[in-house]
C-alpha cells in the first residue's frame, strides 16, 4: 500500500472508509453506468488509496465488453491513454491496486461499470474502493468527532 503524505496531526485523526458492493450488469449494450458511490464528509479531505474490480463470471476475459471508471471530484480519473475508463484487469476485490487520488470535502467518489458490447447474459461485478479521510483543519477535529461519531472506524 502507498504511504499517504499527511501531517502527523491529520494521520492521528484519519478515518478509513470502504466502498464496496456488487452489481448485475445487464446483457444488453448500454450507455448507462451502474454506480457505487460515497460522498466525502463536510469538513474532511482524504485520499482514495486502492481500488479493484472482480467480474464474477469464470468465462469473462476482460475483452472490452465491460467498461469501468472511477469518478473523483466530478470527473473521470484519466489513465495514460487519456481515456476516462478502462476495460482491463486492474486489481480485484481481494487484491486492490494501490492508488493515491485526492478527495476533497463534499465530493462524490464513485466506481462505475457499463456494458459496451452485448453478451448472452447478465454479468455480476464486484467493485471495491478504500481510502482515508481526515479533518480538513486540525482545529476542527473535536467538533468533527462529535458530529460524525456515528461513523465507526474499520
Amino acid at each position: 500500500m502507498l504511504s499517504v503524505p499527511l501531517p502527523m496531526a491529520a494521520m492521528a485523526n484519519a478515518l478509513p472508509w470502504t466502498l464496496d458492493g456488487q452489481a448485475s450488469i445487464p446483457a444488453a449494450q448500454s450507455n448507462d453506468w451502474t454506480t457505487l458511490a460515497t460522498v466525502t464528509l463536510s469538513g474532511y479531505r482524504g485520499y482514495l488509496t486502492a481500488y479493484g474490480v472482480t467480474v464474477r463470471d469464470a468465462a469473462y476475459d476482460f475483452s472490452g465488453s465491460l467498461l469501468f471508471r472511477i469518478i473523483a471530484n466530478g470527473a473521470p480519473m484519466l489513465d495514460l491513454s487519456g481515456q476516462g475508463y478502462w476495460s482491463t484487469q486492474r486489481g480485484s476485490v481481494a487484491t486492490p491496486i494501490p492508488a493515491l487520488i485526492p478527495i476533497y470535502a463534499n465530493q462524490l467518489v464513485s466506481l462505475e461499470c457499463r456494458r459496451a458490447v452485448a453478451s448472452a447474459g447478465a454479468t455480476l461485478v464486484a467493485m471495491l474502493a478504500t481510502g482515508i479521510r481526515y479533518p480538513a483543519e486540525v482545529r476542527e477535529t473535536i467538533v468533527a468527532a462529535q458530529q460524525f461519531g456515528a461513523y465507526k472506524r474499520e
